[in-house]
């Protein structure tokens, strides 16, 4: 129990966000996901997930109450689902998809964000004359 001047609040019992839970729906959606070789400030195991763009990965680690995902750049987010790291990986996408070499959406995110709407499979036929 914390106490707040008069006010004692109630601890919680368990954080609302779970990074076991998003790192299970990784495994899930065959989206890479490793243990990284450090501790959290808090203690906790810190998981490297990949598929970032430019970014590369994702470090995810539990916090108090949220998933904490750090990219390139010392980016920060808080996590409260597996939609919120898709969301981040979507993000670094959309930042350098304009760039060589990272034009293409990785692999490993392309079926969750064709889940979400984000994205769809434009197929094309394409014609070409060889000499024979």
């Amino acid at each position: 129990m914390a106490k707040k001047g008069n006010i004692v609040l109630p601890a919680l019992a368990e954080p609302i966000a779970k990074v076991e839970d998003i790192v299970k729906e990784c495994v899930k959606r065959h989206i890479p996901v490793d243990v990284h070789h450090a501790l959290s400030d808090n203690d906790n195991i810190v998981y490297r997930v990949t598929g970032f763009s430019k970014s590369g990965g994702a470090n995810i680690w539990q916090g108090p109450s949220e998933v904490i995902c750090v990219t390139r750049y010392e980016t920060m987010d808080d996590l409260q689902s597996f939609k919120d790291l898709s969301g981040v990986a979507w993000r670094w996408y959309l930042n350098y998809k304009d760039r060589e070499p990272f034009t293409e959406p990785d692999h490993n995110w392309l079926q969750t964000w064709i889940d979400e709407g984000r994205i769809e499979a434009k197929v094309e036929t394409v014609t070409k004359y060889v000499i024979k």
